[in-house]
């Protein structure tokens, strides 16, 4: 599949965007904006979410959908948290779903010593500085105090909201689906167990076979999946044919990864759906940025 490029310069920002590519049959009557891995970096975030709100809506009804994974390793998970939750000043609907982090997060709240280890260790320690910048508290009372500085009513919305989205036969998930697991089954697993029914598959962490998957999801009942969890970069991205290329890439795969690096770099993406077509629009890193 052959894409055009544009760099998008809405009021002076500096976002990156790809042209519009075909969703090969799905038509969205609606403006529908996916949005991937965030890690704690609220500046890039935040400039993202400024963008989308420049875009015009054309008088369609616009959705948000945060695919998870807006906490732990960055900077700023709180900020993200909040700017995330208030998003939905900027659209009609605006959904929330719980990524892997904060699966390990929410098992955390619960008490259980060895998961607020291991939570600790995967990036957790990052997000209780946002409440405990010198570490000075123990763990239990950092985590109580993180428990009430999240923005009201999220902590429901992410264990008892929805864990995926269907949207014109396009499923948003975190992380993906697996090819050979009946999709009710599949992404009916409990939310907070971790390794789930599927020994290495669950739809917050799934990694093989959904990655290499090239048959399609028809059979699932799908047209594409979008997700997040595994970056499709890790470097920065510079111009807009940077964002060409990550679309290009699993475009034959019927597959959208929306995670360009957050972990280790300050840039978000997110893709736009609108129409029968969709566009990748990324904040990309500061030059400066130690990625």
């Amino acid at each position: 599949m052959q894409l055009g490029v544009e760099s998008v310069n809405s009021e002076g920002d500096n976002m990156l965007a790809s042209n519009w590519a075909s969703n090969h049959g799905p038509d969205f009557a609606d403006q529908v904006f996916a949005i991937g891995d965030v890690h704690g970096q609220a500046d890039a975030l935040e400039s993202l979410l400024d963008h989308i709100d420049s875009i015009p809506r054309d008088g369609r009804r616009r959705e948000l959908i945060f695919l998870g994974d807006l906490c732990d390793r960055g900077p700023d998970s709180l900020r993200a948290f909040e700017l995330a939750w208030n998003a939905s000043s900027l659209a009609d609907a605006r959904h929330i779903l719980p990524g892997n982090h904060e699966l390990m997060m929410l098992i955390a709240f619960e008490g259980r010593r060895r998961a607020l280890a291991d939570w600790h260790r995967d990036g957790g320690c990052q997000t209780l500085r946002c409440v405990d910048p010198d570490e000075d508290l123990p763990l239990e009372l950092a985590v109580s105090a993180l428990r009430k500085a999240l923005p009201k009513g999220l902590e429901d919305l992410l264990r008892g909201g929805p864990t995926h989205l269907v949207r014109e036969g396009i499923l948003f998930v975190h992380a993906g689906l697996h090819p050979l697991v009946e999709a009710d089954e599949f992404l009916g697993q409990h939310g907070t167990i971790w390794r789930g029914r599927f020994p290495g598959a669950h739809w917050a962490h799934v990694r093989r076979p959904f990655l290499a998957w090239e048959d399609g999801w028809e059979v699932q009942g799908f047209k594409w999946v979008v997700h997040g969890h595994t970056p499709a970069t890790m470097k920065p991205l510079a111009a807009a044919s940077d964002v060409t290329e990550l679309m290009c890439a699993t475009a034959s795969k019927r597959r959208i990864c929306v995670d360009v690096g957050a972990t280790v770099c300050p840039q978000v993406a997110a893709v736009e759906f609108l129409g029968a077509q969709h566009r990748l629009h990324v904040a990309p890193a500061p030059q400066e940025a130690p990625c």
